[in-house]
C-alpha cells in the first residue's frame, strides 16, 4: 500500500511540473486522479522519466579517414541536423562532406591533417571552430563566419596579417 501511496505521489507532482503547476486542477492531473482510481490496492504504478535527447556527436580519435567521414554523414550516423561535431584526433583532410551540416554550432577537428576550409563557409552558425595542429594557411573562408565566438588556431601556417583579419572582421576570440 505504501508503494501504491509513494508512486501516486511521484506520479502527481510529476503530472503538475509538467502540466504547469497552476492553481486549477491541470487535465494531466485529472486524468491521472481518474486513472489512479481504478488501481486495485496491490497494483503499483510506474513513472519513466522523459526522454533526454543530446545532441552531440563525440567521434574523437577513432581512427576516422576522408571515406569514413562522408559514410558517417551519408548513412545518417551523423545527423544532417547535428550541432556539435568532434572530430579530433582523426585522419581527416577533406571538409568537403561537413558542407551539409549547416545547424553545426560547434565543431572540433583539432589534429587531423586539414589544410582546405572552403567546404566550411557554409556553415554559418558556428559559433566554436577548433582546427588546432593542422595543416592550414589559408584562413579566408572563415570570414563569413559571424557568429563566431572562439576559433582555436594553434600550431597551424596561418599568417599574422590573416590572424589580424579574421580579429577584425569576426571580432571574436582567436587562439593561434
Amino acid at each position: 500500500m505504501m508503494k501504491k501511496f509513494l508512486a501516486l505521489g511521484l506520479a502527481l507532482v510529476m503530472a503538475g511540473v509538467f502540466a504547469g503547476c497552476g492553481n486549477e486542477e491541470p487535465e494531466a492531473e485529472r486524468d491521472l486522479n481518474s486513472q489512479t482510481d481504478d488501481l486495485a490496492a496491490d497494483e503499483e504504478v510506474v513513472v519513466t522519466e522523459p526522454e533526454v535527447i543530446i545532441d552531440d556527436s563525440d567521434f574523437s580519435g577513432q581512427g576516422i579517414t576522408d571515406e569514413m567521414l562522408a559514410e558517417m554523414i551519408e548513412s545518417g550516423e551523423i545527423p544532417a541536423d547535428v550541432t556539435r561535431l568532434v572530430l579530433n584526433d582523426n585522419e581527416i583532410s577533406d571538409l568537403s562532406p561537413l558542407a551539409e551540416l549547416t545547424e553545426l554550432v560547434e565543431l572540433n577537428l583539432a589534429r587531423n591533417f586539414i589544410g582546405d576550409l572552403s567546404p566550411l563557409a557554409k556553415l554559418t552558425k558556428l559559433e566554436y571552430l577548433f582546427l588546432e595542429q593542422n595543416l592550414i594557411e589559408d584562413v579566408s573562408p572563415l570570414l563569413g563566419l559571424l557568429e563566431m565566438q572562439r576559433l582555436n588556431l594553434t600550431a597551424n601556417q596561418v599568417d599574422e596579417d590573416d590572424i589580424r583579419e579574421l580579429l577584425e572582421v569576426l571580432q571574436c576570440e582567436i587562439m593561434s
